[in-house]
């Protein structure tokens, strides 16, 4: 019944494949844990309950290559099956401020799933503020028309993601929570030329003013009711979830008026269905529009296996 009741989920999401095996991390340097001393109120930490992701493995023979990201090393997931001629598609993962590619890992068990869906799975790190803690130099954080440095960071990440792990170059997407997804964001805006797509979940939301992507990209906005962080409806500077959504949906020109699901979906974040789901249909280039309402969800998302079915194949349907 569990297995059907995920896969009924899943097709309403935009796909239906499901599995939970995946495999260790390579070129796996030990991420930098930026949470010492922090008050779990203001930073972006896994919830209490998040399940143990799998260990990175910092051991490299003496002729491996350099670590990818350089002194901001990425951890890496990758399949242990062959890739396809074209070759995988892949997720970067953006951590949020005063958190770290560790407790992403943990939030968002996407690593546990590169065997089940093919995808590789990279882990980046951002920099330290004053005070030590990491960052991305994102929208909100930057002045109008800067791109900042993680935008050149994370362009060579991918680009050597690319080369080592046989990544499709057509097929690079960026899930950021909080500050990353702000990132994820932020990299559409500015370097939509090496992105498929990205997935803000929770973080603040670009103004239109200052963002114009060069190529259409795939929208997914991700966001609890009950945010009270980066609120829902934003604030001032900040468009609110439905308004940038929407936003988006125009520069992909996809059709005007969004379909809503009649019926919320269950990704286990609270008891009970909880995922409302809006579409836009007949975007550019076949690309993804879409808005998820996540009722009574705060600013952390509550690690889960449905969550990150449901994110990969909302960005490529199956």
């Amino acid at each position: 019944m569990r297995h059907l009741a995920l896969v009924t989920l899943l097709c309403a999401l935009c796909g239906c494949d499901d599995g939970d095996a995946g495999a260790a991390p390579v070129d796996a340097a030990a991420p930098v844990d930026a949470t010492a001393n922090v008050d779990a109120a203001a930073a972006d930490v896994a919830p209490p309950d998040a399940a143990d992701g799998p260990a990175a493995d910092d051991a490299a023979p003496p002729d491996a290559l350099p670590p990818i990201g350089g002194d901001r090393p990425v951890t890496v997931y990758v399949p242990t099956t062959p890739a396809p001629p074209a070759g995988r598609p892949l997720l970067v993962l953006l951590h949020g401020f005063r958190a770290s590619p560790t407790l992403m890992d943990r939030s968002f068990p996407f690593g546990r799933a590169v065997d089940a869906h093919g995808w590789v799975i990279a882990l980046p790190i951002g920099t330290p503020d004053d005070d030590g803690f990491l960052f991305w130099a994102a929208h909100e954080r930057l002045d109008e028309d800067v791109d900042g440095p993680d935008v050149t960071y994370l362009r060579d990440v991918i680009a050597q993601l690319i080369a080592r792990h046989a990544v499709d170059p057509a097929r690079v997407y960026l899930l950021g929570h909080s500050n990353g997804g702000a990132m994820a964001q932020h990299m559409a805006c500015k370097a939509a030329d090496v992105i498929a797509g990205f997935v803000n979940v929770s973080g603040y939301n670009v103004a239109p003013a200052r963002c114009a992507p060069s190529a259409a990209v795939s929208a997914l906005h991700v966001h609890g009711t009950d945010d009270g962080q980066v609120p829902y409806d934003g604030r001032a500077g900040n468009p609110g979830v439905d308004d940038s959504a929407a936003w988006w949906a125009e520069q992909l020109g996809c059709d005007a008026a969004p379909t809503d699901a009649a019926e919320a979906v269950d990704l286990d974040l609270v008891p009970g269905p909880e995922t409302w789901v809006r579409r836009w249909s007949g975007c550019a280039d076949g690309r993804v529009a879409a808005r998820w309402r996540m009722e009574g969800v705060r600013h952390q998302v509550p690690a889960s296996q449905a969550f990150v079915d449901a994110v990969l194949n909302a960005l490529e349907p199956q």
